[in-house]
């Protein structure tokens, strides 16, 4: 097979994944990094034929490399006594009162006398809690953006009560970086605004949801599970409906293709009223799905920004960015991407269990949708749809089984017959009335409570469903241990046997 024939993303995402494996014990600048991997592109550019494909993985090589500098070689929380500690605030400190300050540790230095340039310890990202010292009739000490050093003793988080560290600080310390740059003033706005919006999002659906699914529609509308008693969320676990409870694809998807059918209409009697020459381009439906990918991605800064909703959305970023550019589109590129980019933005998220079955689950869709046939029409087509619903179900499950066995020690099998049949209900008839009945209540209650209303009578029967499920009878488990090298073992052999496949389709 020629160099030409192999899907380039294939041999990037390798690439990635070793320069963030090997970034650590090298500790390049990313500056540095940076420019040699602008220069690798460059030359690659500048040359053609089988060349260009090393040069572009050298870059990315690099560039990995540069990124996955900062992820920490130790653990800073087994430091056994006071550090010095370059800490960035998150949020201003209160003038009163003794309060938790969220921050992000950069670094940490031994707290000991020294003679002269002190190495630094630790270099990562940690997000923590600082209980700042404080005095009664002063003003705050720190705004949020403010970079300071200070010395104190990093604590794990006492009974898994609180989800961050907490660094314990006896006084205040020496202020390396002032908070007055405009880029700072400006994210502070932005994130008060987006803050702002959740909350009146989140009070719109306490006063406007009914109560009896007040916890469900907060766990499917905003990812927030805390209302959700135990026996709610085993129900989901055991049935293998625990990601419709997770901000995803599904919600995601769904929001950006209300705008653009929403919107496409409207913008294009605009266009021809303001510029008839771009609504004869066709520039509506450009327009549709800019307005759109930007309402998708305000949606995910409201629901919190997990990590499954950043995959979907820069995988939707990857698809409208190639129907912009009149590109094809393949799934499989967009997944990884949205991988690599999610890991570029935050390294330490390779570690992230949510991250692992995100991917895995989609590529396990795309896998199954290359291999299925063209769909059917007339009579049979209902039927293809039901069985398109329990394949994918399958493929979910098939794929990120390994993965549950390795991370929680389970796997539910009674997501094959039980997904089918709840996820159109609490998916397709719950959510697009959900999101539009929550997006109203932010404006006004009154607005968002018929909608809200409508989409209880789905919730309401899919949780019975859920819950009528859950029975130990009906739900089987299959209980297991994998180690994380039988994991890595088992998806190279797929992801090798896929390659063979996709080989051997290329050559026909």
């Amino acid at each position: 097979m020629s160099t030409a024939r192999c899907p380039p993303l294939l041999l990037l995402c390798p690439a990635f994944l070793a320069g963030l494996a090997a970034g650590p014990s090298l500790a390049l600048s990313p500056a540095v990094c940076l420019l040699v991997s602008a220069l690798c592109v460059a030359a690659a550019l500048l040359l053609s034929g089988p060349v260009r494909l090393p040069l572009v993985l050298a870059a990315c090589f690099i560039l990995a490399l540069g990124r996955s500098a900062p992820l920490p070689g130790v653990d800073p929380l087994h430091f056994p006594g006071p550090m010095l500690w370059t800490a960035c605030l998150q949020s201003t400190v209160p003038p009163h009162g003794r309060a938790p300050v969220p921050a992000r540790l950069l670094a940490a230095y031994p707290a000991g006398p020294h003679g002269g340039e002190v190495a630094s310890a630790w270099r990562g990202e940690r997000d923590v809690e600082i209980w700042w010292p404080w005095q009664r009739g002063r003003p705050s000490r720190g705004l949020r953006g403010e970079c300071w050093l200070l010395k104190g003793q990093l604590r794990s988080p006492k009974h898994g009560r609180r989800q961050q560290a907490q660094l314990s600080v006896a006084k205040p310390g020496l202020q390396l970086r002032p908070a007055q740059r405009r880029l700072d003033r400006l994210e502070h706005r932005f994130s008060a605004a987006v803050s702002a919006l959740r909350t009146r999002v989140r009070r719109g659906l306490d006063l406007a949801a009914p109560p009896a699914q007040h916890a469900l529609f907060a766990a499917l509308a905003m990812g927030d599970r805390t209302g959700l008693d135990d026996r709610d969320r085993e129900a989901f676990v055991r049935t293998g409906t625990a990601h419709l409870l997770a901000i995803s694809g599904l919600h995601v998807g769904l929001v950006a293709l209300t705008l653009v059918a929403l919107l496409r209409r409207p913008l294009g009697l605009l266009l021809i009223w303001v510029a008839r020459p771009m609504a004869a381009a066709g520039w509506s439906s450009h327009l549709a799905l800019a307005v759109s990918v930007s309402g998708a991605a305000l949606y995910v800064l409201v629901a919190g920004s997990p990590v499954s909703a950043r995959r979907a959305l820069l995988m939707i970023v990857c698809a409208a960015a190639a129907s912009l550019l009149e590109r094809p589109r393949a799934g499989a590129h967009g997944l990884a991407l949205a991988a690599l980019g999610i890991a570029w933005l935050d390294p330490l998220s390779i570690f992230d269990t949510a991250l692992h079955l995100s991917v895995v689950s989609v590529a396990g869709l795309l896998l199954l949708s290359g291999c299925m046939g063209p769909s059917r029409t007339g009579r049979l087509r209902w039927l293809q749809a039901s069985l398109s619903l329990v394949a994918a179900s399958a493929a979910a499950a098939a794929a990120t089984a390994p993965i549950c066995l390795w991370a929680f020690g389970r796997v539910p099998l009674a997501g094959l017959w039980v997904n089918p049949l709840v996820v159109p209900l609490l998916g397709s008839l719950t959510l697009p009335p959900l999101l539009a009945g929550a997006g109203l209540s932010a404006v006004s209650p009154r607005l968002g409570a018929p909608l809200l209303q409508v989409a209880a009578w789905p919730a309401a029967l899919g949780s019975r469903v859920v819950r009528w499920a859950a029975l130990p009878e009906r739900s089987p488990e299959l209980v297991a241990e994998l180690a994380a090298a039988d994991v890595c073992a088992l998806y190279c052999v797929c992801a090798a046997l896929a390659t063979l496949l996709y080989v051997a389709r290329r050559s026909r």
